[in-house]
């Protein structure tokens, strides 16, 4: 077979999922978010902020906070270049829309104050810097051999987020149970490429809380990675620098990935 492998150019596996995941899941708790200014239990709370981060001079963010004791709130950002053009906020006080009136132009890190007569929280939120084409995006033509896999149905590479033996021994002998995980892609990406594959297409890695979603297409937190797949943010994914070009990455749920250099 003739092999179609990438430039130099192309990029690990890995990084792609460091980089279009690490993002995903990130919940503003503890020490990340302000801590209410008063002990009472009615005071405001930020639990999640969604998207977890937008980028510098993109169109103008709408962020979803997620929290407690939100009704009545008034909401403030540190920039004074940027403010909040509407917001609302869902009655039982779970829920605030924050519709911004544009980006920073350059990067930075903001701090969103939440006061309600309760109380005040904060949070931090990050405003990245956009990656251009010189960062080495690359897509995917015909001259490329795609092979598809599902994940969970792949190879099970970290026993560390299978459970107790127990569990996973239950897991096993079930049908539609959790069994693979993202470092068992990456322990066989060598085996794919002497294959000839240039190109792997993998299914869903968004949160997904049915008890038989093992396929990932029963998303319920698109910002999160299913926590049978592993950390997008720890060692379970990391990759040390290959010595031979990986293969690109494109993901399932209608969009194609891009890989960043490690």
């Amino acid at each position: 077979m003739k092999q179609h492998l990438p430039s130099p150019g192309a990029f690990a596996l890995a990084a792609l999922l460091i980089w279009s995941f690490a993002a995903y899941g990130r919940h503003i708790e503890g020490q990340s978010a302000g801590r209410p200014s008063q002990a009472s239990t009615t005071a405001p709370q930020i639990l999640k902020i969604d998207p977890p981060n937008w980028w510098a001079t993109m169109p103008r963010p709408m962020l979803l906070v997620r929290g407690l004791n939100l009704s009545e709130a008034q909401v403030h950002l540190s920039d004074p270049n940027l403010r909040i053009e509407s917001t609302q906020i869902s009655e039982n006080g779970h829920w605030a829309q924050l519709w911004l009136n544009a980006s920073p132009a350059k990067p930075e890190t903001i701090t969103i104050t939440i006061k309600t007569p309760q109380g005040t929280t904060f949070s931090p939120y990050e405003f990245q810097p956009r990656h251009t084409q010189k960062t080495g995006f690359t897509g995917f033509s015909s001259a490329d051999v795609m092979y598809l896999i599902m994940i969970d149905r792949f190879a099970d590479g970290d026993l560390s987020n299978d459970g107790t033996p127990a569990e996973h021994a239950i897991q096993l002998a079930k049908s539609r149970g959790w069994h693979g995980d993202l470092r068992g892609i990456e322990q066989y990406i060598n085996y794919l490429q002497d294959l000839g594959i240039t190109a792997v297409w993998i299914t869903p890695v968004y949160q997904n809380d049915g008890p038989e979603s093992y396929h990932g297409y029963g998303a319920t937190d698109m910002y999160s990675v299913q926590q049978h797949f592993g950390s997008p943010r720890g060692p379970a994914i990391a990759l040390p620098r290959a010595p031979r070009p990986r293969p690109k990455s494109p993901t399932n749920f209608g969009s194609v990935s891009r890989c960043r250099s490690p």
